[in-house]
């Protein structure tokens, strides 16, 4: 019904992404009653009955402050993409260091997979003082403390920070562009108002100036022949006198 919507050009329904997204929900949750089930893998086939699950996100299109949260996920995730580069190769750099220097002696530290794991659990502030106390018993306490709270202080504050800090801006470049957008329509409307309100008024002037012009002819032709009919008894009574001179 959405394509058939836009007549003899059906391609403008995909212009809108969020018409993309529901004809390929429509399509995931089709293929299920057309594709047989021998065709296709049961795990597979179970995926894409869940895909119906994907429905509610509809729900976006009718309330427009998600669709704006919605939009700025996606809009912010080229730069959330370099940040977490960035965070990748932080999280590199610790895992190496705490391998060197720890990994006699902390069994969280053996290889840098495991390393990796335990910065994450460290910078979601998992149970992370314990686990840095008991390395304080191998190694220096000062050196150990230094980095588990530069680590920690740069991960979990500064790189949080710029997730929040980026999605934000995105929210806020977007609620300004709709607000822009809500105002053009405003003042379109406004305008196509004054536009009207002076067309008619500029109709009831001419049909005013009209009726005057009309009123005005009609003066001007009473006056002619008001003066006409002076001019007729003038010249009547000049000759009845006329005549009442030449009479004995």
């Amino acid at each position: 019904m959405g394509i058939g919507s836009h007549g003899r050009t059906p391609l403008k329904f995909f212009r809108d992404g969020w018409n993309i997204f529901d004809t390929v929900i429509v399509i995931a949750c089709a293929l299920p009653y057309v594709v047989p089930q021998e065709a296709m893998h049961t795990h597979f086939f179970a995926v894409l009955r869940l895909a119906r699950v994907l429905r509610v996100l509809k729900l976006a299109e009718q309330l427009q402050e998600l669709q704006i949260i919605i939009n700025a996920l996606f809009n912010s995730l080229p730069s959330l993409f370099y940040v977490f580069l960035l965070l990748v190769l932080y999280f590199y750099i610790y895992a190496v260091l705490g391998t060197d220097f720890f990994r006699t002696d902390c069994e969280e530290f053996e290889s840098l997979p495991s390393a990796l794991l335990t910065l994450f659990r460290v910078v979601t502030f998992d149970d992370w003082a314990a686990l840095m106390k008991d390395l304080m018993k191998h190694h220096h306490p000062v050196g150990v403390a230094l980095y588990f709270v530069t680590f920690i202080f740069f991960g979990a504050m500064i790189f949080l920070n710029l997730f929040i800090g980026i999605i934000t801006s995105e929210l806020a470049e977007l609620r300004e562009a709709r607000a822009a957008v809500e105002l053009k329509k405003r003042v379109e409307t406004h305008t196509q108002g004054t536009d009207e309100d002076l067309r008619a008024m500029e109709e009831q002037l001419t049909n005013h100036l009209r009726h005057t012009e009309l009123m005005l002819a009609q003066l001007a032709e009473l006056r002619a022949k008001l003066r006409h009919d002076a001019t007729k008894t003038h010249q009547s009574e000049h000759h009845a006198k006329l005549e009442r001179a030449d009479s004995p």
